[in-house]
Formats: C-alpha cells, structure tokens, sequence
C-alpha cells in the first residue's frame, strides 16, 4: 500500500512539472499567466514577447537575446536545460504560443508600416528601400528599423528567375546603403554603411538578408549576400556572391566582415566555379564563434547532350580550409592559424 502512494505522489509531480507547473504547499502554480483572447488582443508588443518568452521558460529554452534572456533570469523558477525540445510541448501550450505568435506578427506589420513611413517622410524621396525588416538587434526591448535601400531606378522583375523566387535587378551605377534606424522619445538615430559591388556593369539582388547570433557574444548580428553578374556583352559570363556581416555599436553599423564566398565565369563550354562553404563554430574553446571558409573549385565542360548523351562533366578540387576569429577590440572577424588537435 505504501508502495502505490509512493508511486501516485511521484506521477502528481511528474504531471505537475510535464505542464510547466510548480509543486508548491500541495497545490500545482502555474509558472506563466495566460492570457485571455481578448488580453492577447488589446496587449503591447513587449508584455506579449515576455508571455510568449514565459512559456518557453518553463520547457527550460536557453535564450540569446539580451532583453527576453534578462527578463526570463529574474524568474526564479527558471532552469535552463540543453536537451529543450519543441516536443516537450503540450497541445494546449502549443495552442497558446500559436495565439500569441499570430498577435505578435500582426503587430510588428503595424509597427514596420509606422516606422517605414516615418523613415520614407525623413530621407524625402532621395532613396529607395529596397528591403526592410524589424529586429530588436541592441537588445533593448524596442523594435527598430534596417533597411537595405538606395538611389533611385527601374525595378526589372525577372519572372524566368525560376520557381523558387522573382528576383529584383536593377542595372547600372547604383550605391547599395545598409541603414539602421531608431525613434524613441521624440528623437531619431541613423547609422548608414555602404555595402561594395562589383564595376562591370552589374546586375545585383539581395539573396539572403537574415539576422542570428552569428559571432556568439549574445548580441544580433546582421547577414547580407549580395548577388552580382555582368550585364557588359564583352566580358565573360560572370556571376559572384559577397557575404557581409554587419553589428551595431552604439547605435553604429559596423561591418565586422566581408568576403567573396561563389564565383563563376564562363567562356565558350568551360565554366570555372569557385564556391566556399562557410560555417560558423566555437572551435578555440571561448564562448565567440569562429567563420571557417572552405573553397570548392569545380570546372565544368558543357556538352552536346544530344551527341554526348550526358550535359556536363566536373573536376571538383577542396581547397584547405581558412580560418577567422572575431577581434573583440576592434570589433571584426581577423584571418588566423588553427591546428586541429588530433
């Protein structure tokens, strides 16, 4: 008899504790209020994150956020796990994360819309923002606006770009600006970086524009690949891929990397393709990552398909990989010397 009471307490607390509860003077306490629809509805942006953030907590998610990751530590039933899973997860608790994600993104449009025609009345018609996003990049709490934006063109829509994605290409000289911008309590913030190209006569498009914890410090970061090719008949067919990686310091764009990751030319039935794989890793045992880049060289010979019956043959050669480590002082990634430990 002893035995099953036993057994029965211990399934109480493990039910308890399975539903984000506390076992607390015999009573289970819910570590997360939650909220009603209509409280879901007629909350601010911040106490909906911080909700939201509540009910990760409680499964024991490790944030990396500066604001959510501050305000999830004043919890003092907070314990961070390293095997979280989206699958710890009841349906009701997904249930309610899908509420309050959907009211989330409903109000960040608002906030986007706001902020863009705030910024577009300031800069007076004298660029064009080609690609905005909000993000909480200085870890304040507050939304801001990064733009990638510039002079004025024609939009050319290449509707034969393929089924993944239309790409938006403009030609000609045309300066590319990374721009960060912040409005709170009456002022405005500005901080501008250009962003380099290739002088051909170029086409470009922005294939990737992403924000992550990219050096690992607990600080965003921002990720732009930059897609260029000739549009000059002269010059062979070429096509090349930059990746940028940009921080925010003081409220200050700073460009903590840069480098060529694909290129391609082409000439009569030879195509010459360098791509490197890029990968970040905390490889030297501190807590920043290091960038390691990899060079993929292919040459390619093109065939007639119809006499050869196959279209293409590649030599593909790796070339030792290059390291880069993030230079806390001045604030940029620095090529290095790493040995592998055997």
């Amino acid at each position: 008899m002893l035995k099953k009471q036993i057994i029965i307490i211990l399934s109480s607390l493990f039910i308890f504790t399975s539903q984000g509860y506390v076992k607390n003077n015999a009573e289970k306490t819910l570590l997360y209020n939650i909220l009603t629809d209509e409280q879901i509805k007629s909350s601010s942006l911040q106490f909906l994150l911080i909700n939201r953030a509540e009910v990760y907590a409680s499964r024991g998610y490790k944030f990396k956020g500066k604001y959510l990751k501050n305000e999830i530590l004043k919890k003092s039933w907070y314990k961070p796990k390293n095997n979280f899973n989206l699958s710890l997860f009841t349906d009701k608790e997904k249930n309610y994360i899908s509420k309050l994600t959907e009211q989330i993104e409903s109000l960040k449009k608002i906030i986007l819309k706001q902020k863009l025609e705030k910024l577009k009345s300031l800069l007076k018609d004298k660029v064009i923002i080609k690609f905005a996003q909000l993000s909480d990049i200085n870890g304040d709490g507050e939304y801001d606006l990064v733009v990638i934006c510039g002079k004025k063109f024609k939009f050319k829509i290449d509707k034969n770009a393929g089924n993944e994605t239309i790409y938006y290409y403009y030609n000609g000289h045309n300066e590319l600006y990374l721009l960060f911008f912040s409005s709170k309590n009456g002022s405005n913030y500005f901080s501008q970086s250009k962003l380099t190209r290739e002088h051909f006569g170029i086409a470009e498009f922005i294939s990737s524009f992403d924000f992550d914890y990219f050096i690992g410090n607990g600080e965003l970061q921002i990720k732009i690949v930059i897609h260029s090719f000739s549009l000059n008949k002269e010059i062979p067919k070429v096509h090349k891929e930059r990746i940028y990686l940009f921080a925010l310091d003081n409220s200050k764009l700073i460009n903590i990397f840069s480098h060529e990751i694909y290129s391609s030319s082409m000439k009569k039935n030879n195509e010459i393709i360098e791509n490197h794989l890029i990968n970040f890793k905390n490889l030297i045992g501190n807590y920043l990552n290091e960038i390691i880049l990899q060079k993929k060289l292919i040459k390619r010979t093109y065939f007639n398909i119809l006499t050869s019956g196959k279209s293409h043959s590649d030599y593909v050669y790796y070339e030792n990989p290059i390291y880069f480590k993030f230079d806390s002082k001045k604030k940029v990634y620095k090529k290095f010397k790493y040995n592998k430990k055997k």
